[in-house]
């Protein structure tokens, strides 16, 4: 996903390096917006600040987002998608199981590590529902969040067996895989 965006971004800037710096400083900035939405959800709007703050000051993100890299596009689609699920689940919300499995097919499509993410949180949410926490309702959204996410996917997933001529969800190897999990 990263690179599509660099790519609309090179149109407007010819310099591609500037073009993938700019998409990483907007996506760097919009951080803040799903970390205090969900600090906001589970806490209170003064811990929706503050966990905004604490965002703005994490170095690493402020590095993230000066550097042609696509972290700080895969953070903050992993966690527009996260908020978007926790809407989905416990309110829910159709429309935001949609957008929430979207943004976590595009926070895949940004770094492989993304499916892993995705599918801890659907296992968090299954517990919740085999704990009765969670309605039959949130479950089908969390479904359908899941129908969304292989509809955004699909394309580059049906590639990826032409390419390869083998079923899978990410081009890495397991060495890059196991690299890149290796930050967390």
């Amino acid at each position: 996903f990263y690179p599509i965006l660099v790519g609309y971004a090179s149109l407007l800037f010819k310099d591609l390096e500037l073009a993938g710096r700019v998409v990483s400083m907007v996506m760097g900035s919009l951080i803040v917006i799903p970390v205090y939405l969900l600090s906001v959800e589970f806490t209170s709007r003064k811990g929706g600040l503050l966990a905004a703050i604490l965002t703005m000051s994490w170095w690493s993100i402020r590095s993230w987002s000066g550097e042609v890299m696509s972290q700080a596009t895969y953070m903050t689609m992993a966690l527009f998608g996260i908020y978007l699920l926790w809407i989905a689940v416990s309110r829910r919300s159709m429309l935001a199981a949609i957008s929430g499995g979207a943004c976590m097919a595009l926070a895949h499509l940004t770094r492989s590590e993304g499916i892993i993410v995705y599918v801890a949180i659907s296992f968090v949410f299954l517990i919740g529902y085999a704990s009765k926490r969670i309605s039959g309702k949130g479950l089908l959204c969390l479904l359908l969040s899941w129908a969304a996410f292989w509809l955004v996917f699909s394309p580059y997933f049906i590639l990826l067996h032409k390419l390869t001529g083998a079923w899978q969800v990410t081009g890495k190897s397991r060495m890059a895989i196991a690299d890149g999990l290796s930050m967390y």
